[in-house]
């Protein structure tokens, strides 16, 4: 065993390093970060809030692109009986245009009928 008064390695103070026990904590300053709860629920929180902006920002830009789509392309543009756009064509052409031009659109063959 070391004796207490004898500064160690660690502590070449002298001071003798405090004995927590089982049922002792650190005081709040002396947490660690990630150990902290509330710290990890507004790390996390500012994380959500940041990709829900991005989302949201993504959703308007699609948006605006198939608003876009739908205008310049009058003659192909269709609503179905569920009140949904359809891009009616008959040419691959106009397919890979569509897809060109208009990178967040997703043209998709066949629509999932819910019953």
């Amino acid at each position: 065993m070391s004796d207490p008064q004898k500064p160690t390695p660690s502590d070449p103070t002298g001071q003798p390093e405090p004995v927590m026990d089982a049922h002792s904590s650190p005081s709040s300053d002396q947490t660690p970060p990630h150990l902290d709860p509330l710290a990890d629920a507004q790390a996390e929180l500012a994380n959500l809030k940041a990709a829900n902006t991005d989302l949201a920002d993504q959703f308007l830009r699609a948006k605006a692109e198939v608003e876009k789509l739908a205008n310049v392309n009058k003659g192909h543009m269709a609503t179905d009986s569920d009140g949904d756009m359809v891009f009616l064509t008959r040419l691959k052409w106009d397919i890979d245009r569509v897809e060109r031009d208009y990178p967040a659109v997703k043209l998709t063959a066949t629509k999932e009928m819910m019953v």
